[in-house]
C-alpha cells in the first residue's frame, strides 16, 4: 500500500513546478516498500501490488483499470538488443493479472482480461482474455470472460 500511495502522490505532481519532488517519492517507495514505480507511469484506478518487493514499472508503461500485479515483476523492460525508446510505450489493458516474477518488455500490448504466468517473459503483444506463459511467453488458453474485475 506504500508504494501505491507514493506512486499516486508522485504522479499527481506531473505537470506542477514540484515535480521533481516526484522522484524523492519514488525513491521512497523503493526504500520502503521494495518497488520502483516511475511516476510518469500511467496506471488506471484499481491498481493492486500483491507484493511489493522487486516489482519495476518503467516511465514508459501505460495501464488500465485493476491491474494486478505480484512480487519481482518488470513492466516495461528494455530489450537488450535494442535501447530504450519512449516512444514505444508498453500498453496494458483492463482487468490484467501478472504474475510473480514475470517480465514484459517495451513496446508489448497486453490485451483486457490477459493473464501473463509467473516468469514469465512477454516478447509479444497477448491477445485479449489470453493466458501467456514460459520464456518467451506462448498463448496457453483462452479464457470465457475476464480473470479479474467485477464479476457479475
Amino acid at each position: 500500500m506504500h508504494a501505491l500511495v507514493l506512486f499516486r502522490l508522485g504522479s499527481s505532481l506531473r505537470g506542477t513546478p514540484l515535480w521533481p519532488l516526484a522522484y524523492l517519492l519514488k525513491s521512497l517507495g523503493i526504500v520502503w516498500a521494495g518497488a520502483d514505480i516511475h511516476p510518469k507511469a500511467q496506471i488506471g484506478p484499481g491498481f493492486v501490488l500483491a507484493h511489493g518487493p522487486g516489482v519495476t514499472i518503467g516511465a514508459d508503461v501505460r495501464a488500465g483499470r485493476n491491474l494486478r500485479v505480484n512480487s519481482g515483476t518488470n513492466i516495461g523492460a528494455m530489450r537488450m538488443t535494442e535501447p530504450l525508446d519512449p516512444s514505444r510505450p508498453t500498453y496494458i489493458g483492463d482487468n490484467v493479472f501478472v504474475g510473480a516474477n514475470a517480465m514484459i518488455l517495451q513496446d508489448c500490448h497486453i490485451g483486457d482480461g490477459a493473464v501473463v504466468g509467473a516468469n514469465s517473459v512477454v516478447t509479444r503483444d497477448v491477445a485479449p482474455l489470453t493466458v501467456v506463459s514460459g520464456i518467451p511467453a506462448k498463448p496457453v488458453r483462452t479464457l470465457d470472460k475476464p480473470f479479474l474485475g467485477r464479476q457479475e
